[in-house]
């Protein structure tokens, strides 16, 4: 019902307005009509209505003011233009106050929403790359971790595995040694052998032969640089 009373409100001002013709125009009939409807309609504005509209009418026929050139008609006609006006705004206030702060307050709400929306967005976004760049701190100090680890245990290895070496070193020159030394002592003993072997055969020629002195002597010799060459 206001959204009509608004709209045959404004029919009436144009019907007042549009038909001017001479001067400010005559008074439209059609638009004295729907106003007086519209407020018997809104209820609030009927009687000042009435009243604006029985003025109009009233003015009809009076002569042209000498001093400014416009007739008590017109002047009246204005004044129902200005009165009309002013109705006309204060209907719009009325009922167009609500409806207006409702739309502001929901394009607010909306915009408030959408902003909230976008900040919450915002904060996640700034949260979720925090979180990464904590993410890659870790990474980072887990690949330290990892190579600190690594180089320790690749020193560790080389460790074991130069004391490994020298330990086989160790074994192998043992090994040697001792091979080195049985072979010194089977050399040892076979020329003992032979020594003692030639001896016997030295002997045997001495009784078998009747060698002088001199000949005792070289043998002697002989055998005695034989012995040293053994040790």
């Amino acid at each position: 019902m206001r959204k009509m009373v608004i709209v045959l409100y404004i029919l009436a001002f144009l019907g007042m307005v549009l038909p001017l013709g001479s001067g400010l125009g005559k008074f439209d009939v059609r638009g004295q009509g729907l106003l007086v409807w519209a407020a018997e309609s809104s209820g609030g504005e009927s009687h000042g209505m009435h009243e604006a509209v029985g003025a109009a009418h009233s003015g009809e026929g009076h002569g042209v003011s000498e001093e400014t050139g416009i007739s008590p008609k017109q002047w009246k006609n204005l004044l129902w233009w200005t009165v009309n006006f002013l109705v006309l705004v204060a209907i719009l206030y009325k009922f167009g106050k609500d409806p207006l702060v409702n739309i502001f307050r929901s394009r607010r709400e909306t915009i408030l929403n959408e902003y909230e929306d976008l900040m919450a967005k915002k904060r996640e976004a700034e949260k979720r790359y925090a979180e990464l760049q904590e993410k890659l701190k870790g990474l980072e100090a887990e690949a330290q971790r990892l190579m600190e680890a690594f180089r320790e245990q690749g020193e560790r290895e080389k460790e074991r595995i130069i004391a490994e070496a020298k330990k086989n070193a160790e074994r192998i020159k043992q090994q040697a040694e001792f091979y080195i030394q049985q072979e010194v002592n089977r050399v040892k003993a076979e020329l003992r052998k032979e020594v003692a072997e030639m001896a016997v055969k030295m002997a045997e020629e001495l009784i078998r032969k009747n060698i002088t002195i001199e000949d005792h002597k070289r043998l002697f010799n002989e055998f005695i640089e034989k012995v040293e060459r053994v040790h």
